[in-house]
């Protein structure tokens, strides 16, 4: 998985003339983490054909493993392919009849995650950006300090921290009840 923002972003973000280098990728490698597991699992990249084939089951819901889904390619059960069935973002499909998933094994393919240009993709990166950049500096209210030539952070050893603010916001990203 790709972290959510770059060591160039960083840099800029930062304020510095260059990448953020190393260190910067670590912090945004690290930031990204902590935010993949505040949304608890959610797929927040986005991936593009994702298949998976269930069995025959009595029930008449079928849950995708990765959500958000962002499109339904096709359902097909038992080498039929479906036209009349309702799906969520949140990885549900019924068939509009009701019925259970019962007559053999359904392929659904499907995309999952958001596209690098939406306005969830684009919350994602702030927070990481936000997240990394405190811990690149060490300090909230310190930023870094020039010594010579190069640019060094001083301060405390770094911690990864997703403050409440972030939680709000990364709260929508998490997985959701259905049913």
């Amino acid at each position: 998985m790709a972290d959510f923002a770059a060591s160039t972003e960083l840099g800029e973000f930062l304020g510095f003339p260059a990448d953020a280098g190393t260190r910067g990728t670590l912090m945004l490698g690290l930031a990204s983490a902590a935010i993949r597991r505040a949304c608890e699992g959610m797929t927040l990249d986005a991936f593009t054909g994702r298949v998976e084939t269930f069995g025959p089951t009595d029930i008449d819901t079928l849950f995708l493993s990765e959500r958000p889904v962002t499109a339904l390619t096709s359902v097909v059960e038992d080498g039929t392919t479906l036209t009349e069935f309702v799906w969520t973002r949140w990885g549900t499909i019924r068939k509009i009849s009701e019925a259970a998933w019962d007559i053999g094994n359904t392929v659904v393919t499907y995309d999952s995650g958001f596209a690098s240009t939406s306005d969830e993709a684009v919350t994602l990166k702030t927070i990481c950006l936000e997240v990394a950049a405190l811990a690149f500096t060490n300090e909230p209210n310190n930023g870094p300090e020039q010594f010579g030539g190069g640019v060094e952070a001083v301060g405390w050893a770094p911690r990864i921290v997703l403050t409440d603010r972030h939680l709000a916001l990364l709260r929508d990203f998490g997985p959701v009840p259905v049913g």
